[in-house]
């Protein structure tokens, strides 16, 4: 009773965190920023050329989860001008794929497409979870302006196929 399992699977916790404090006599200015960039490739699978058996299951599963929190805030305080800006900027990139490489050639040998036989189940299958909370807050104090803003820009591309390549069986 054997069965064949290949398995991928990654995880990624960030924190990331900025601020800034500005106080001034006549004016104080302050500016936080975050920038968090997360590029992820989870692979999970069987090779062209390969031959395999199991007297039960295969199986081909990629797993990806990608936590991230993001905190920008900027404070400013003068007796005339007040100015204070916060940015966060997060970019993920993720793939996550799971597959049974079809036929392919490389550097002249051509390898034929993976042979996957199972009395069983055949399942290939990948999964990406993503959460990602984003703050970002100013405060601008002045005896004649406070002046602030505060921008979060969350950046997410993702790609999560599973799937049978051309001549793979």
């Amino acid at each position: 009773e054997q069965s064949v399992l290949v398995l991928a699977s990654d995880r990624t916790h960030q924190v990331g965190v900025a601020g800034s404090v500005a106080l001034g006599g006549i004016a104080g200015v302050g500016d936080g920023v975050d920038v968090d960039v997360i590029v992820k490739k989870t692979n999970a699978w069987i090779g062209s050329g390969a031959e395999v058996e199991a007297k039960r299951d295969v199986r081909v599963l990629s797993f990806s989860d990608e936590r991230l929190v993001s905190v920008a805030a900027a404070g400013s305080g003068g007796l005339t001008a007040g100015i204070a800006g916060a940015v966060n900027v997060s970019v993920i990139d993720i793939t996550t794929q799971a597959y049974i490489e079809g036929k392919k050639t490389v550097a002249g040998t051509a390898y034929s497409g993976a042979d996957v036989a199972a009395d069983g189940s055949v399942q290939v299958a990948a999964e990406a979870k993503n959460e990602v909370d984003v703050f970002s807050g100013r405060v601008a104090i002045g005896g004649k302006a406070g002046i602030g803003g505060a921008a979060a820009v969350p950046i997410v591309t993702k790609n999560t196929p599973a799937f049978l390549g051309e001549g793979a069986s």
